[in-house]
């Protein structure tokens, strides 16, 4: 799958993605309740996709900048639940 500039290449699974923010959080001990994912799709702007990991239950805080620079090194995006 190919990756257009700003978009995020998902030859990572989303089971994959959820692991290894999994094992981040837990080795920070950071705690949280659960971690949804999903690919989303970017076919008409850019032949691209990008997978999302929703985390539930963790507060706002600085480690949300960790968070987020972890994942974009991991070739995903995190974000908060409501």
């Amino acid at each position: 799958m190919s990756s257009a500039p700003g978009f995020i290449n998902t030859e990572i699974s989303v089971a994959e993605c959820k692991r290894l923010l999994a094992h981040y959080l837990d080795e920070h001990n950071l705690s949280y309740d659960k971690l949804t994912a999903r690919t989303i799709s970017f076919q008409d702007l850019a032949r691209a996709s990008a997978v999302f990991v929703k985390i539930h239950g963790l507060q706002p805080g600085p480690a949300w900048i960790d968070l987020a620079k972890f994942a974009k090194q991991n070739n995903f995006i995190v974000e908060a639940a409501d």
